[in-house]
């Protein structure tokens, strides 16, 4: 046989001149001798493959590798076999055979591609077993430059969301390698690389690296953006910043002008503003932060800080809510954050006027570690202080006075103990000390020499607490309060603002600032301060906006606005019963009054204090007319308060409505009773108020009435006036005394409003009714002229009232002798002031009537009906003129105005026309007229009720 090395170069010459058979043949000679020879087994499997007879040859290139695993040609064989059979199986054996080419002696560009191919394949094997391979030959040096080697492992590794802890360390290196050779260096590297080094908390290894991409790719925000966050973080984590304030300057406001409103810079501007004690600044820049990233916990917790620095409790413990979720949700890297805010949290609630919130700090106190503890007994204290756990709270205290070096704390929180106790000069003695520089310290004494009635004293102390921490939006509402109480609404209206500046979530000072724009008639102020609150949805921590809102369109009269914003309140205020009064009180104001008077009863069924609702129930159904109801509801209240002003003057308007509907009904005896009542009601009433020129006037209206009473009803008892008192007395009342006691009253409540035109005509007409009555000449004048003199006033001040030129019109009627010119003048000016008072336009017929001249006297009479056709006075005219004219409709005109209502001239006239007609008249015009129409008994009514007077 020849030579194996003839016979194998042979077979290489066939295989080189495609004569495959040939070489299958030289092969099988050798294997037949030398079934493991390397090269043959080689020669045999190419040639197999090349006459397809494919799996003859994988067996063939098996066999070789088995036979020298460490030679490349085998192994290139099956890649080449397994790259034309493209298959599942078969990707995966050829993953394996490249990773095993890796580790023969082959050329770098070669490993190269073996690397690229093998990262092509990656997703058809285990990235793991790919990933170590390539990351060992990268470990091996066997190339010189392992640039695009990493670069290949990098773009599989790249694609994986979660990688296997075994590759975290080979992933870290090659992007290294990468991010660091000026080859590769791009941002996609060093972006990845820094995120990578920052979820293994690597930070100061990712400052340098950003850093050092930032000098790189200076107009790139991502470098900035790690540095300025683990600055953030660290400083919340550590309550220090790790880097100098300069450099974060630069670096936050170099960021802030590539990346337009960045909330990391926003974060790390807040913290530089901090360091500066800027907290409010720094609180815009942190709301702005958690807006954008509402689920950084690192942003709520420092805006949970910066809140309570200012004060702010309600957005504080927005914050700690927020907190708390976040930690819940979030994994075991953050958790050490639950550590740092666990003391915060517990002193915002121990301060919180939310019982619930209050409880919250006592259960997060047993469950914070023990070594924390220590440094919230303060708070322990204060909740249970708040929560009026007084016995609880002083054994505390006994052990911190034992223990505490801060004498200062211990002393306000006793002083707190003793304020919640209600032992006001107590805690003043404990809080004497003048040197104290704690804001906290002199607001508490403050309020302590408020709370005492000793307002004035507290001032100074609101002053020195404002001076020492002027971001204390408390310190400014205290000052407000004091500046409200001492009438100086400007200085207290600057006070309102900065609180609310301060802190816009504070309904008090919100509520506050809203009353005193509306106390200094500030209208527009107070609007678009209300209206910026409630632009949005309302809620229960802007509800209140609403509610002021609603009282603002109140006090302006726009009652729809009102009812609309205090129904939107109360849909989420549901058991707010100061918005329920004033949503009754705004459909009181717009005539509302079914609606109204449920509000009332909602109010006064759940009210502990009910008075006002059930007062204006009360008025309510006075105004509706239904008096014997409103009586029942006055009575009620005075069983409970005997000495109620509004109840009595409520309970004596009643009755004099009703007195003047008895009389209106000639029921007079009843008429003169119901007065006598307010009589009685007003005595109790000028006992207790007899400055108040309401109740002159309804004692005034009252004695009046009665003046009208026929001799047998006119008089009043149990009463008299000393100077300027009314009195219980014996003596009974007669007209004449009763007209001075009307005329005193009236003057007596002029005293208090001289400048009410409505009481000088009452006076006026008190002063005409009484010289009717008199026979006394001189005294007639006086009356008369005293009458007249006080009109003129009247007509001069008030020239568009038309009563008060109807009143000088009947003045001048019933001036001896009448002056018809100015009882005439006057009468046109009343109809030209008011063309729809049928009372004046009667008058003025009334007039004409008198001169005879019946034409316009009709005209007249004929407005007045068209005016008011329900005006008696204006139908008896026409039937006087119709009489006079000798007309067949007198009768019926006389018959209509008795159907209307009782008018002495009225039934005199119809019963005259009763008796004619049943004396005169045929029978069918007496059965028509008398008969059908009830003549006899209507007539003997009126006739009666004429003669009784």
């Amino acid at each position: 046989m020849k030579d194996k090395k003839l016979i194998l170069k042979e077979a290489r010459e066939a295989i080189k001149n495609k004569e495959y058979e040939l070489s299958l043949k030289l092969c099988k000679q050798i294997l037949k001798e030398e079934s493991n020879n390397y090269m043959a087994l080689i020669f045999f499997g190419v040639s197999l493959q090349e006459t397809g007879q494919s799996s003859k040859a994988l067996s063939a290139f098996q066999n070789a590798v088995e036979a020298n695993p460490s030679n490349s040609l085998g192994w290139n064989g099956l890649i080449n076999y397994y790259e034309k059979n493209d298959d599942k199986e078969t990707k995966t054996e050829l993953i394996k055979a490249y990773i095993s080419l890796l580790n023969t002696d082959i050329t770098e560009k070669k490993i190269i591609e073996c690397v690229q191919k093998l990262c092509r394949l990656s997703e058809h094997g285990n990235l793991e077993e790919i990933s170590l391979a390539i990351y060992s030959l990268l470990k091996s040096k066997k190339c010189d430059d392992v640039t695009e080697i990493a670069t290949s492992l990098v773009s599989i590794l790249l694609k994986e969301k979660k990688l296997p802890e075994t590759l975290i360390p080979v992933y870290e290196e090659v992007l290294n390698i990468v991010s660091t050779n000026q080859k590769t260096v791009c941002v996609k590297y060093y972006a990845e690389y820094l995120n990578l080094l920052y979820r293994l908390n690597k930070n100061q290894e990712l400052v340098h690296y950003a850093k050092k991409m930032h000098s790189i790719f200076q107009s790139d925000c991502i470098s900035l953006k790690w540095i300025c966050k683990i600055f953030n973080e660290c400083y919340v984590e550590t309550d220090g910043v790790s880097e100098k304030e300069e450099d974060m300057n630069f670096y936050c406001e170099t960021l802030a002008k590539l990346e337009f409103k960045s909330a990391t810079a926003m974060f790390t501007k807040s913290i530089l503003l901090i360091q500066n004690k800027k907290f409010i600044e720094a609180k815009e820049f942190l709301d702005q932060v958690v807006n954008v990233f509402p689920g950084s916990v690192h942003a709520w917790v420092l805006l949970l800080k910066c809140c309570f620095k200012l004060y702010l409790l309600s957005e504080a413990i927005h914050a700690a809510n927020k907190i708390d979720k976040l930690l819940q949700s979030s994994d075991n890297s953050k958790h050490k954050l639950k550590k740092i805010v666990d003391v915060t949290m517990i002193e915002v609630f121990s301060r919180s006027d939310d019982e619930e919130d209050v409880k919250r700090a006592l259960e997060l106190y047993q469950t914070v570690d023990d070594e924390l503890k220590s440094s919230c007994i303060y708070h322990i204290i204060r909740a249970n202080i708040n929560l009026k756990n007084f016995t609880q709270a002083n054994v505390l205290l006994a052990d911190l006075q034992n223990t505490c070096d801060n004498k200062q704390m211990v002393k306000l929180l006793i002083a707190q103990l003793l304020h919640k106790q209600e032992k006001y000069e107590e805690a003043l003695e404990i809080l004497q000390d003048e040197d104290v520089e704690l804001s906290e310290w002199w607001l508490q004494v403050g309020k302590l020499h408020w709370d005492l009635g000793q307002k004035n004293k507290s001032l100074m102390p609101f002053l020195k607490a404002t001076k020492l921490d002027a971001t204390n939006y408390k310190c400014f509402l205290f000052l407000g309060h004091y500046y409200k109480n001492m009438n100086d609404f400007d200085k207290a209206r600057r006070c309102y603002e900065k609180s609310f500046k301060l802190n816009t979530k504070s309904s008090e000072a919100g509520i506050e600032l809203s009353k005193i724009y509306r106390k200094i008639k500030n209208w527009d102020a107070n609007l678009t301060l209300l209206e910026a609150l409630t632009a949005g949805v309302i809620n229960k921590k802007n509800s209140w906006a609403w509610m002021q809102l609603g009282l603002h369109h109140l006090e302006q009269q726009d009652y729809d606005k009102a009812i609309t914003n205090l129904r939107i309140t109360i849909r989420i205020e549901e058991n707010n019963m100061n918005c329920w009064e004033s949503l009754a009180d705004a459909y009181l104001a717009k005539g509302a009054y079914t609606s109204a008077l449920k509000c009332y009863d909602k109010v006064s069924s759940v009210s502990e204090n009910p008075l006002y609702s059930l007062l204006q129930m009360a008025t309510i159904k006075q105004i509706l007319g239904e008096f014997a109801e409103a009586k029942c509801d006055f009575e009620h209240i005075l069983k409970t308060d005997p000495l109620y002003v509004p109840a009595l003057k409520g309970m004596v308007e009643t009755c004099l409505l009703k007195a003047r509907e008895f009389f209106k009904n000639q029921r007079l005896g009843s008429c003169r009773d119901y007065v006598q009542c307010t009589v009685t009601h007003l005595v109790v009433a000028f006992q207790q108020r007899n400055d108040l020129g309401c109740l002159w006037k309804l004692l005034g209206d009252g004695c009046f009435l009665v003046t009208k009473l026929p001799p047998k009803y006119c008089f009043l008892t149990s009463f008299n006036i000393e100077g300027d008192k009314v009195v219980e007395a014996n003596a009974t009342l007669n007209k004449d005394e009763l007209f001075n006691l009307a005329a005193t009253c009236y003057c007596k409540s002029l005293g208090f409003l001289e400048d009410n035109c409505l009481l000088w005509h009452d006076l006026a007409v008190c002063y005409l009714s009484h010289s009717s009555s008199t026979k006394d000449r001189a005294v007639y004048e006086q009356l008369i002229n005293k009458s007249q003199i006080i009109t003129q006033y009247c007509t001069s001040k008030n020239p568009t009232n038309w009563q008060h030129w109807n009143l000088l019109g009947n003045i001048a009627m019933s001036l001896d002798p009448p002056n018809y010119s100015l009882a005439q003048h006057s009468f046109i000016k009343a109809v030209l002031v008011d063309n729809n008072s049928a009372v004046a336009w009667c008058n003025l017929g009334t007039l004409y009537f008198l001169l005879e001249d019946y034409k316009l006297a009709n005209e007249a009479y004929s407005q007045a009906q068209r005016a008011d056709p329900n005006y008696v006075s204006s139908w008896i005219g026409q039937a006087l003129l119709a009489e006079n004219l000798l007309h067949e409709d007198s009768m019926d005109l006389f018959r209509h105005s008795t159907q209307l209502g009782f008018h002495m001239q009225g039934a005199l006239g119809y019963a005259h026309w009763v008796c004619k007609t049943l004396k005169e008249s045929p029978l069918d015009a007496v059965i028509y007229s008398i008969h059908n129409m009830h003549a006899v008994p209507v007539a003997c009514d009126v006739i009666t009720w004429y003669t009784g007077k």
